[in-house]
């Protein structure tokens, strides 16, 4: 199966725009984009308010993955494997991915929370995901 969105033409500041409305018309207090150097967005981060507090969710955009991903796939043409497309592939598949979980919370399947926690951001501005990663023993399984 090839990688959902590979044939995008989709500008990745358009995507990045469509996934900031989104999360606006959410639940969430603030939307923060970050950029690189050259002026790409590289994560979106937004704020929910968790009980008394604000939590904060990072969603970086790993092109680099995306990209060995579709280099490795036997269904995508070659064509198709450049930084650019990549990039522009990578916002598209995280743009569904939040419109999927957005779309479980409106059908009070989950809450925002429940979602997004793994990218929740830690006092130590690592995610949750992050840190589990780091030290496996954080979890709660045996």
């Amino acid at each position: 199966m090839a990688i959902l969105n590979y044939t995008t033409t989709v500008d990745a500041r358009k995507t990045v725009a469509e996934i900031q409305e989104k999360l606006s018309r959410s639940s969430c207090k603030r939307v923060i984009i970050d950029y690189d150097d050259d002026g790409n967005p590289i994560s979106v981060s937004f704020g929910i308010t968790w009980g008394t507090s604000m939590a904060f969710f990072r969603l970086p955009c790993e092109w680099e993955s995306v990209l060995k991903a579709m280099e490795n796939s036997p269904d995508i043409r070659k064509g198709y494997c450049t930084k650019a497309q990549a990039y522009r592939v990578t916002w598209r598949i995280i743009k569904d991915w939040i419109e999927a979980q957005l779309a479980m919370v409106e059908a009070k399947q989950a809450t925002m929370a429940q979602v997004f926690t793994p990218y929740a951001m830690t006092k130590q501005g690592k995610t949750v995901y992050e840190v589990i990663i780091d030290d496996p023993s954080q979890l709660l399984l045996g």
